[in-house]
């Protein structure tokens, strides 16, 4: 019994709802604010309920490495904006270099 509460819910479930939930988002007028910030409230909670039952799906070492790389996202987010901001750094270095030259 404890494993059939544990278990995440069936796929095709779980997508349903997050289908619903958008579609849900979309309809409602921009002055619906508590309607639509329940929306997005489920939306993030049907996400999660959709991973975790794609998770559950896969074999247990290829879990590992999923479960694994969603918790390094952030790290990975960080070094994406460093490298953008280092990008844009040079640009404006290099288009200040050109603009001293002529």
């Amino acid at each position: 019994m404890l494993a059939e509460l544990a278990a995440p819910p069936p796929l095709e479930d779980s997508r349903e709802a997050l289908a619903y939930w958008r579609h849900r988002l979309r309809m409602l007028p921009l002055h619906r604010r508590a309607q639509r910030r329940e929306a997005r409230a489920m939306i993030v909670r049907c996400e999660e309920r959709v991973r975790r039952a794609e998770l559950a799906r896969m074999p247990m070492p290829l879990q590992w490495v999923v479960t694994g790389m969603h918790a390094l996202r952030p790290l990975f987010i960080g070094i994406a904006a460093v490298i953008a901001l280092v990008a844009v750094i040079w640009t404006v270095l290099f288009i200040a270099a050109i603009a001293a030259l002529t």
